[in-house]
């Protein structure tokens, strides 16, 4: 693992996106953003359904993911783990905060990806959960 970590996040934060990094650093970048895509899939169907899941929020994460990937070779190496981490953390469905459930279901995962944006030096792409509000 990367000698400098993402800042500001709670213990149990930096521990399940510790945990998401160490588990796919061998995995390729595009088979993440898969599961991320088929991840967001589930948002979208769990949307139609519950209209207080928060669709618009997931698609911009995952929006953000894309922009990353695209950019990948001009990501400094130190952050790249914890990216990697970051989206395996987004395709976990119960993870701090029930993605299909709660309408702050995704604010955990903004969380993850705006710490991880500031390691990277792309603070830019951060976000506040709330300009998504209008469900």
């Amino acid at each position: 693992m990367a000698d400098l970590f993402p800042e500001g996040l709670t213990k149990k934060e930096f521990d399940l996106l510790n945990r998401c990094s160490n588990e796919i650093s061998d995995t390729p970048l595009d088979d993440l953003l898969k599961q991320a895509a088929r991840h967001l899939e589930k948002v979208r169907c769990a949307h139609i359904e519950n209209l207080f899941v928060n669709f618009k929020l997931a698609r911009h994460i995952y929006q953000t993911f894309q922009r990353l990937t695209d950019e990948w070779e001009n990501i400094p190496s130190h952050g790249k783990p914890w990216l990697k981490g970051m989206i395996r953390y987004f395709t976990l469905s119960s993870d701090l905060e029930c993605d299909f459930t709660s309408p702050i279901g995704f604010d955990d995962d903004v969380e993850i990806m705006n710490a991880c944006l500031r390691l990277a030096g792309r603070e830019e792409l951060c976000i506040a959960p709330e300009d998504f509000d209008d469900v």
